[in-house]
């Protein structure tokens, strides 16, 4: 009989425990697992506590000031770092403006989409051009560096794509699309010395023209 001045027994195991045997139960344990953690053993106390691989990391762009209106002529561009498909970390001061060329910043919606692709495949094939000036094309939206990659190899493409997954750079720029969680479609023309010399916002069906952007360029 339970005396009220008894303590309730306990109805839950706990947690790790309990996790720990429903694993070594597993008919797909192996067997050095079973003999380690035996069903009904006490899990093994943990002597520190295991820091994540990432803890210390500074989260890059984290800085940066959304706006709700697109950046204008004459402003300095803010500075950024995103992740290309090649899984590259890319800032734009010291990766992309050390170049000494201008940097065209395209911000699109949606990889494999309709417009954005052919807008993508135009720059490809208009990669020579660019180059022949001295501007380096980077395009920018809010998908997956694996997004990324499979419509590059898939397209052929050649110009780098960042992933801006966390809305931070489009954000920054203006180039944020809130009804459906994305980037905008617009291009930023930066000039070596980071102020930004061209600006072009666009609706999210119509393709920048290039012949327009490739005037901007010095």
């Amino acid at each position: 009989m339970i005396r009220v001045s008894d303590p309730a027994p306990s109805l839950v195991p706990d947690a790790t425990s309990y996790r720990v045997a429903h694993i070594a139960a597993h008919p797909l344990a192996s067997n050095r697992y079973r003999t380690r953690f035996k069903a009904g053993a006490a899990a093994p106390a943990l002597t520190h506590p295991v820091p994540h691989p990432h803890e210390d990391r500074p989260v890059p762009n984290s800085d940066l000031t959304p706006r709700d209106t697109p950046i204008k002529v004459g402003e300095r561009a803010p500075d950024f770092t995103l992740t290309d498909q090649d899984k590259n970390e890319i800032n734009l001061t010291k990766d992309l403006l050390s170049k000494g060329g201008d940097v065209v910043l395209t911000f699109y919606p949606f990889d494999f989409s309709p417009v954005c692709t052919t807008e993508m495949q135009c720059f490809t094939g208009d990669i020579a051009k660019f180059e022949q000036k001295g501007a380096t094309v980077v395009g920018i939206s809010c998908d997956s560096f694996f997004a990324h990659k499979a419509w590059a190899d898939t397209l052929g493409l050649k110009t780098t794509l960042l992933a801006d997954m966390h809305r931070e750079v489009c954000k920054a720029y203006g180039f944020y699309f809130p009804p459906l969680n994305c980037a905008a479609r617009g291009t930023v023309v930066i000039g070596p010395d980071g102020v930004v010399k061209w600006v072009n916002a666009r609706e999210l069906k119509d393709a920048v023209k290039n012949d327009e952007l490739l005037a901007a360029i010095s």
